[in-house]
């Protein structure tokens, strides 16, 4: 799903709406008050208005402050790869990369690249030179010598 500023589609639907609906019902207020009627009967609808605008914006916040949690946490992973706390802290950041890796883009979705290729250094690429064994390549095993089905013959295997 593509975001913009960190917000997918339906959150940013559910500000505009929630900022119109908060229009709608000042106007709404405006006419209650003018016309002497009772008021009371809006002001669930203020709560609901006022939700709609800030639930994306407490995504956006928590999705900044856990980007910020996971380049902290990949930092002290990569500076210290021999500490004991970073068996928990790994299982932690890989938590926090699963749940806010679809909402990355841009450097975000570098600093989650980054903590993805710490966590798991075999996803780096099987280019040579990254540690990887090719098979007849200067790694002195002799060849398998598995006998392939033109040699087998019906019977004459026990």
């Amino acid at each position: 799903m593509a975001t913009v500023g960190g917000l997918f589609w339906y959150e940013i639907v559910l500000l505009v709406l929630g900022a119109v609906f908060f229009l709608v019902l000042l106007g709404a207020l405006r006419s209650a008050l003018g016309a002497g009627k009772s008021y009371v009967g809006l002001l669930p609808f203020f709560l609901v208005s006022i939700a709609m605008m800030g639930y994306p914006s407490i995504t956006s916040i928590q999705y900044k402050d856990g980007m910020v949690e996971i380049e902290n946490d990949t930092n002290q992973i990569a500076n210290d790869p021999g500490n004991p706390q970073n068996t928990a802290r790994r299982q932690a950041l890989e938590a926090k990369l699963d749940k806010l890796a679809p909402r990355a883009t841009g450097g975000d979705a570098q600093a989650i690249t980054r903590a993805r290729d710490l966590l798991n250094p075999q996803s780096l690429g099987a280019k040579p030179g990254n540690g990887e064994i090719r098979k007849g390549a200067s790694n002195h095993e002799p060849p398998s010598h598995k006998p392939s089905s033109s040699n087998l013959k019906p019977g004459r295997n026990k």
